[in-house]
């Protein structure tokens, strides 16, 4: 039988960096819709900091642009 997971079985708390903790995305590209804010933005910065390069969008260039300088790794930022 397929072992099924539930959200109730997570620890309260996780975070992004726990949860990917020892994960090594050297050579990988993510793209990350969303990037200006909330999930879109943290999944950006998660990625980024586990070695990805990170191709993010968002709705105009400046904004993009803005916040991925914050951010830490290889982000290359694009408007849709």
């Amino acid at each position: 039988m397929k072992e099924v997971w539930h959200v109730s079985d997570s620890p309260q708390r996780t975070t992004a960096e726990a949860v990917t903790q020892g994960l090594d995305l050297s050579g990988q590209i993510a793209l990350v819709t969303g990037c200006t804010a909330g999930i879109g933005m943290e999944s950006m910065r998660v990625l980024a900091l586990r070695g990805a390069h990170v191709l993010a969008t968002g709705r105009t260039q400046a904004k993009v642009e803005r916040v991925c300088q914050a951010m830490p790794g290889t982000i290359t930022p694009l408007a849709l």
